[in-house]
């Protein structure tokens, strides 16, 4: 009787073992690292914007990045609530980079430059959108390459 309960219980421990590895977890795509604190809607653009499609603030840009900065990431944003900080978790973003994120629509244009904070498995920005008008925003996350 006991080699039968040991047989049996082998059995059950090796197919436990086989569900569970075969059943794992899934590995995150880039999309599913993005994160928003307060959680809100977000979506691709679609085709994906270029270094045109922030021409409109090169101006500003400049002052905020100098003269080489580039486009990193681009997706439209949907403010529903007004929240004074946001925290926006990334694995694009860098500890000891410069950035600018750009909020745009037909109404409204803000430049907002993020307190990173670094975590162990990304990076936060943190916004201070206080005076953002809940709306859908064009969103442009512009790096700086450190040339003034």
């Amino acid at each position: 009787m006991k080699k039968f309960v040991a047989i049996l219980l082998a059995i059950l421990m090796a197919f436990t073992c086989t569900t569970a590895i075969a059943a794992g977890a899934k590995s995150p795509t880039i999309n599913d690292l993005y994160k928003w604190t307060p959680a809100y809607t977000w979506t691709e653009m679609v085709p994906a914007p270029t270094m045109e499609s922030i021409a409109f603030a090169a101006e500003k840009l400049q002052y905020f990045l100098g003269t080489d900065y580039e486009l990193i990431d681009a997706f439209r944003l949907n403010m529903a609530y007004a929240y004074g900080i946001v925290h926006y978790d990334s694995p694009l973003l860098y500890p000891d980079e410069d950035y600018v994120m750009i909020l745009t629509n037909e109404e409204n244009t803000y430049f907002f430059t993020p307190i990173l904070i670094e975590n162990a498995s990304n990076t936060t920005a943190v916004f201070d959108f206080t005076n953002v008008e809940p709306a859908w925003y064009d969103c442009y996350l512009v790096h700086g390459n450190g040339v003034v």
